[in-house]
């Protein structure tokens, strides 16, 4: 009944099983699952940020995958969400997010030149950071200032 599943990887390709040991060899490369919490119809839930990965990889058009999970790199100001589910093929293998990152991309440094442009990273908030973006202070702003006159 299940033999024709088209959703499983063919028999050539293999799931890397050591990907979780080699990541604890990695240091200070550990996943931390996200600790911001949002209210859904009364019940609390994880806030998930895009995956870089997933929005590297998927089609123009397409959206990428979401995660809790993330990891402070070293040369970018915020953190990175990725994915730890294996479900990229690299060679013969599965990789997941987490380690087409860190292997195929060498930390994000290796990615390549005409995908670059299709991932941005934030900083995250500081406490002395006003809430609003810049466009909207200058609505309220100027607003505020017609009243006055």
């Amino acid at each position: 009944m299940y033999e024709e599943n088209t959703f499983q990887p063919g028999e050539t390709v293999s799931v890397d099983v050591e990907a979780g040991e080699r990541r604890a060899d990695t240091g200070n490369h550990n996943a931390k699952q996200s600790d911001e919490w949002r209210d859904h119809s009364g019940q609390r839930k994880r806030v998930q940020k895009n995956c870089k990965v997933c929005t590297l990889k998927t089609p123009s058009g397409k959206r990428g995958a979401t995660s809790t999970y993330f990891w402070y790199g070293c040369d970018f100001p915020g953190p990175i969400y990725l994915c730890v589910k294996p479900k990229w093929t690299v060679g013969s293998k599965m990789l997941s997010c987490w380690d087409v990152w860190h292997k195929e991309y060498n930390n994000g440094k290796a990615i390549p030149q005409d995908l670059k442009g299709k991932i941005r990273v934030r900083a995250p908030k500081t406490t002395n950071s006003p809430g609003k973006s810049p466009a909207r202070r200058r609505r309220v702003s100027s607003a505020g200032s017609e009243d006055s006159e």
